[in-house]
């Protein structure tokens, strides 16, 4: 793993180009146009942000892209997947023309303009009417002859949703207790449509939920590192080994489908525990080895790319990892040297520790999906890290950071010497786990 640093900015560069050819990203669907014609063949989803400005449509594989503008259609289609329909709604002191994200299409109909933040949810009634849905708390106030004057605090939109369903037997209290997102005013539309309509509620179309919400899981896995000693006054006196470790974590993986739907941001939060074999030459048998061991909670943070082909999903991703460091030791044996020349130098044990801050934490990651139920995956990959670690002698810098720490000298015989000794540890981990 000593080319490893070198490896870096071409898994980079890989990653990236793979992230920009995902942008042509064809699947099956069809588009209606502005004659009620429907055309079937390819449609680029090129993320929500994208997908609301313009439709790239071919025919087959090999035909021209022909892109189309929301005046040019009335709609279009992935198959199984998601739904636009070109709107004109007010933005800002305007009116804009976009392709709308449909949650639902029947006689009232339920869109999200994904083109931005803190733009409202509508509903477009059976007379084709637009009704905002605008997530913004006002204050009410009733008073009371001869009493107090009595205030309450309520969302605009809950207030809208009350008034337009009041007919039907939804509550009060449902509409009360309704949280501002894409599954709670999808539920509470359909609702009233079904408990208005009875079985004809007149529903064409029905976003599912499940196709971008976040996943959970969790993972173990064995890890192979190595660590080089960076300070050159240790190098020749420091032979370490590789170690073995068995990491365990959670996971959190949020989809980016406002820009690529293959794209999603993964947290991680995991624990490990290192332990290399240091040997020390030129010292006595008994205190040649010596053990360097720490416990690690680390944050691996990455974007992570995937492509679905049938049950299986390969992905790839970059990102860094931030490790915290505790429980840690590492005794280094060294001679001291005895002022007086009849006498033999002493062998003193001088106890080190890693400092509880890493640096770097870079990695690259190869992984695959295999989706055995609806509601759950296994999943495995391969992971390559390298990252800085410092070894510092107890209560020594202990609470300073990193570039403190490491920047910590005094003089010898007029010689600077630093007193905290770098080292880069170098990782390839397999991992396996499941997510749902």
């Amino acid at each position: 793993m000593n080319h490893f640093n070198k490896l870096f900015p071409v898994l980079f560069i890989l990653t990236l180009s793979l992230g920009v050819n995902g942008q042509f990203n064809y699947k099956p669907g069809r588009i209606v146009t502005s004659n009620n014609d429907t055309l079937s063949g390819l449609i680029n989803d090129g993320g929500g942000i994208k997908n609301s400005k313009y439709c790239q449509f071919k025919a087959d594989k090999q035909s021209e892209t022909k892109k189309y503008y929301p005046q040019d259609i009335k709609s279009y289609l992935f198959l199984g997947d998601k739904y636009y329909s070109s709107e004109v709604i007010p933005y800002k002191k305007d009116s804009l023309a976009l392709f709308c994200d449909m949650l639902l299409v029947g006689k009232i109909s339920l869109f999200y303009p994904r083109i931005g933040k803190n733009l409202p949810y509508y509903l477009k009634l059976e007379n084709g009417e637009l009704v905002e849905l605008v997530n913004k708390k006002i204050t009410y106030e009733a008073v009371i002859p001869g009493e107090n004057t009595y205030s309450f605090e309520t969302n605009l939109y809950k207030d809208t949703l009350y008034f337009l369903f009041k007919g039907s037997g939804i509550t009060k209290n449902q509409i009360t207790t309704l949280e501002y997102n894409d599954k709670s005013l999808l539920n509470i539309t359909k609702t009233y449509l079904d408990s208005t309509y009875k079985d004809n509620s007149g529903n064409t179309y029905e976003r599912s939920p499940k196709i971008y919400k976040p996943m959970y899981g969790v993972f173990t896995g064995i890890q192979f590192s190595g660590i080089t000693i960076l300070a050159e006054e240790l190098t020749n006196n420091l032979i370490p080994d590789n170690g073995i470790s068995f990491p365990i974590g959670v996971l959190y993986n949020h989809p980016l489908n406002l820009l690529c739907d293959r794209l999603s941001f993964q947290m991680e939060f995991m624990l490990s525990k290192y332990s290399y074999n240091i040997f020390i030459p030129y010292v006595p048998i008994d205190s040649a080895n010596q053990k360097l061991t720490s416990n690690v909670f680390s944050i691996p943070l990455f974007f992570k790319y995937g492509i679905k082909i049938n049950k299986f999903t390969p992905t790839l991703g970059f990102g860094k990892e931030i490790g915290y460091v505790f429980n840690s030791k590492l005794p280094i044996t060294r001679i001291d040297p005895n002022p007086d020349p009849t006498q033999e130098s002493m062998f003193t044990i001088t106890t080190y520790q890693v400092h509880w801050q890493q640096k770097g934490g870079w990695f690259f990651d190869l992984g695959l999906t295999y989706q055995i139920h609806p509601k759950y995956a296994l999943f495995t990959s391969f992971r390559l890290q390298t990252q800085r670690n410092l070894a510092i002698e107890d209560g020594n810098a202990k609470n300073f950071t990193y570039y403190k720490a490491k920047n910590e000298y005094t003089y010898i015989n007029s010689e600077k010497v630093y007193l905290n000794k770098e080292y880069r540890t170098n990782m390839a981990s397999l991992r396996i786990g499941v997510i749902f």
